[in-house]
């Protein structure tokens, strides 16, 4: 489940359907598994882009998931949680600092950077501001800082993985 669980409507009811899907544990043999990604509340991002941090995605994204969060849900709903990692693909910091640089105003509407996801206009191409990410990104500059988010467990996204009890 990649970026779901934060859009659905009663993400308890779904985690518990689901528990329904999977292998129950036996003796010797674990239960089945649920692997999902959410956003990460406590990002590094999120502090720098502030109200333009693409993991807000209002109001699309119904529900937000800390580490605590996620783990009293998966109780409730009958599994434990077996890891949770914290992952920021460099396409994400990309729209992110795009979205920074060229969106709207407040309180004006934000222009659309994005023809399509991956292809960028050609008059945003040109700008200097995001010249200067593929830059970062072409000599690995912003690949070091991104890893190391990741390993704080601040990185944008939490990767979990739950196990049926």
């Amino acid at each position: 489940m990649d970026q779901v669980l934060e859009h659905v409507v009663d993400p308890l009811e779904t985690l518990q359907s689901i528990a329904t899907i999977l292998k129950s544990p036996t003796l010797g043999q674990l239960g089945g598994r649920l692997v999902l990604s959410v956003p990460n509340p406590n990002a590094l991002g999120r502090y720098f882009f502030q109200r333009r941090w693409l993991g807000w995605h209002l109001p699309y994204h119904r529900h937000f998931y800390t580490r605590k969060s996620i783990s009293i849900l998966a109780e409730q709903s009958g599994f434990i949680v077996e890891t949770i990692q914290s992952a920021t693909k460099s396409q994400f910091l990309l729209a992110g600092w795009v979205f920074l640089f060229c969106a709207g105003k407040k309180g004006k509407k934000s222009a659309d950077v994005f023809q399509t996801w991956g292809r960028f206009d050609s008059q945003i191409q040109k700008r200097w501001d995001i010249a200067l990410y593929f830059l970062l990104e072409k000599i690995r500059l912003l690949a070091l800082p991104m890893r190391m988010a990741d390993l704080m467990g601040i990185g944008d996204w939490n990767l979990i993985i739950l196990r049926k009890r």
